[in-house]
């Protein structure tokens, strides 16, 4: 009502502007940049220089000279001009009716709708109207959105704005503080979880090297076992053969019997001593393995491998 209020009383006159300026002053907030303010403000990075002279130190904190390009009345209250007045309320009512959607889905809480619909109007009215309900809204759903980097862009843009309310102005200033502190949390989070990630993997790849390095002998461990190895062959040598005739007298020894030639069963008597019937030694009938001769079966008695 405000706006329709303040637009019909400008409706009534047709003014003429030339260009004046006049200085406002502007305190640096955290996360700022002189290419953003001076965005911000609609000049230029060099206007935004030379206002402050040149500007070689640049802080949060810092109080700068802002140059705004401010319309000077030249004359007024002439006749009215129909067709442009009546362009520019149909501009203002289109304008209100697309701000009225965008408001609906933010009531919804569908704010990511919402956002894309206040930042249609504002690319689309930009330069026609301050566009501070589109603005304001905007700022709000990256906020709800907790999009921290966004949010503290823009509502920094309607704090900074004076077209704005003073209400709106003011709501943001405190919606600005408190998206600042979650970033913070937010960068803080990020680089303690790619830390976390780093330690993960090191320690990973550490024990990857040290198993990788565990399973393989050293190359002194190999040298040594193939000393040890060299050596006991040459021992063998030097022992005229000995180890291999042990070893050829050794394999000509039943394993059965171990060398003695009695049935591994009966143990050389000859009767039957299995127990399949828990009735143990039974002298009535041959043993199952020699056939009651009580001689070892693989070597016919003899203790010597055939």
């Amino acid at each position: 009502m405000k706006r329709f209020f303040v637009i019909i009383l400008l409706s009534l006159f047709t003014i003429t502007y030339i260009c004046g300026q006049e200085i406002k002053k502007h305190v640096v907030q955290r996360g700022e940049t002189l290419e953003s303010i001076a965005k911000n403000y609609n000049i230029s990075p060099t206007e935004l220089r030379n206002a402050n002279n040149d500007m070689e130190i640049f802080y949060t904190g810092l109080e700068i000279n802002i140059p705004i390009k401010k319309p000077t009345v030249v004359s007024n209250r002439t006749e009215l001009s129909p067709n442009s007045d009546e362009q520019f309320l149909k501009t203002l009512t289109a304008y209100m009716n697309d701000c009225e959607i965008a408001d609906k889905l933010f009531e919804a809480r569908n704010y990511s709708k919402a956002q894309k619909q206040y930042q249609q109007i504002i690319r689309k009215y930009n330069g026609v109207l301050s566009c501070e309900e589109a603005l304001y809204g905007n700022a709000l759903c990256s906020y709800n959105r907790e999009k921290w980097k966004s949010a503290i862009k823009d509502l920094s843009i309607v704090v900074n704005n004076e077209d704005c309310s003073q209400e709106q102005r003011n709501h943001c200033k405190k919606l600005l503080v408190k998206a600042q502190s979650y970033r913070d949390q937010q960068l803080e989070n990020r680089s303690n979880l790619w830390g976390g990630l780093f330690m993960t993997a090191a320690t990973v790849g550490v024990a990857y090297m040290n198993a990788k390095s565990g399973s393989k002998p050293t190359s002194g461990t190999l040298t040594s076992n193939t000393s040890t190895i060299s050596d006991s062959n040459d021992s063998s040598t030097d022992n005229g053969g000995s180890s291999e005739q042990t070893f050829k007298k050794s394999s000509k020894v039943c394993r059965r019997c171990n060398g003695g030639g009695k049935c591994f069963s009966c143990h050389g008597k000859g009767i039957r001593t299995d127990n399949h019937f828990g009735t143990g030694v039974d002298p009535t009938h041959d043993c199952g393995v020699c056939g009651g001769d009580g001689k070892c079966p693989s070597c016919n008695g003899t203790g010597k491998q055939s």
